[in-house]
């Protein structure tokens, strides 16, 4: 009956232990994936303020210098909120690009562990 006792006991722990490693594993693969999403977010929440500053101070620059001139083709004219979206555009792009590459590499790294 003791020998019982002292192998449940044994068991209990054990079990405990694996879990605690399991759950630490997986714990850890789900922080470095939100890292890496957060990583590219500042990234591009960077690029996003820069473009915004950008075409503000350009058009400050533009009204103070007096080239108040506004030719009658509205394409030569690019708004802050053109290069604003311009800039968000292309940072999303690169978002999107190096996703694409992580998502290939997590796929290369489980086909070479399931072989």
């Amino acid at each position: 009956m003791l020998g019982y006792l002292a192998a449940g006991v044994v068991g209990y722990f054990i079990g405990v232990i694996l879990t605690c490693i399991l759950l630490a594993k997986r714990n850890l693969e789900t922080y470095q994936k939100l890292s890496s999403k957060t990583e590219t977010s500042l990234k591009n929440n960077i690029a996003l303020a820069k473009g915004a500053y950008k075409a503000y101070i350009k058009e400050y620059e533009e009204g103070s210098n007096g080239s108040d001139d506004v030719s009658d083709e509205e394409d030569e004219y690019e708004t802050p909120d053109d290069v604003y979206f311009d800039e968000h555009n292309e940072a999303q792009a690169e978002q999107e690009v190096e996703e694409n590459l992580g998502y290939a590499a997590e796929g290369d790294n489980e086909d070479e562990e399931n072989n």
